[in-house]
């Protein structure tokens, strides 16, 4: 070992370099460079908005409930395994919605007015949509805001009656159903992170939220049946709002 090289072993080891980062040819080994951050994988939803089935004819509808307005209330889950460079993710969701109309129930003869007995029209909508993210703006420009696209199939289990029970026709149909359609909708998400950043960052940490967002979205019920003979067109076109998280 030559007293140049003596020397440079102990002064990396004074300086508490490993000695074995000297070994070999005398130069320093280079770290790992660590493994990129993975990206969101999971995002879920809270959604509600307007929502009056465009039944046929309305005016049964609107003779019975009126145009007060009523809500869909949700709850969405994303996965978003595909994640596009400098463009945005790709995914599939599942969603479930529940809304309902009552009031008083009306005499079959119009000029006896309202009876003292409630009538309801309720139903559960269950869907399956892909989704597409367009986060670019967010991830590479740090503009809060992220375009969104879904569209999928949707199913909606509807009943009508009153406190007696399910509705029956004259003809023995029970007062209740199954609706098959297309879901589709376009919104744009607020990232609400920009606000406050130290708090964003904690909230990843202690519960691994990566993202919040507020969004606005139209969104398509199109109850066209799919096939089916004979169905209720309990869908309708409307605006929906929510709370969103990325994890």
């Amino acid at each position: 070992m030559s007293a140049r090289f003596s020397a440079f072993v102990i002064v990396a080891a004074v300086a508490g370099t490993p000695l074995a980062a000297v070994a070999g040819n005398g130069s320093a080994e280079v770290p790992a460079a660590a493994p990129p951050p993975s990206l969101p994988s999971f995002a879920v939803e809270v959604r509600f908005g307007p929502y009056r089935p465009a039944l046929e004819p309305a005016a049964v509808y609107d003779e019975v409930f009126g145009d007060a307005r009523r809500y869909m209330f949700g709850i969405e889950v994303d996965w978003q395994p595909i994640h596009i460079p400098h463009f945005a993710s790709l995914g599939v969701a599942g969603l479930i919605g529940y809304t309902s109309a009552t009031s008083p129930a009306p005499f079959v003869n119009p000029a006896r007015g309202q009876s003292g007995e409630d009538t309801y029209w309720k139903m559960w909508a269950f869907g399956l949509t892909s989704v597409l993210r367009v986060d670019v703006l967010s991830r590479d420009f740090s503009i809060p805001v992220v375009p969104y696209g879904k569209v999928g199939t949707w199913m909606g289990l509807w009943s009508a009656g009153n406190g007696l029970g399910e509705a029956t026709a004259s003809d023995g149909t029970l007062g209740r159903g199954r609706t098959h359609g297309i879901f589709w909708a376009a919104g744009l998400a607020l990232e609400l992170d920009f606000l406050d950043r130290s708090s964003s960052k904690s909230f990843l940490v202690e519960h691994g939220v990566d993202h919040t967002w507020l969004f606005a979205e139209y969104t398509g019920w199109d109850a066209s049946g799919l096939g089916q003979s004979n169905f209720a067109k309990v869908g309708t076109r409307t605006w929906t709002f929510g709370l969103g998280f990325q994890m």
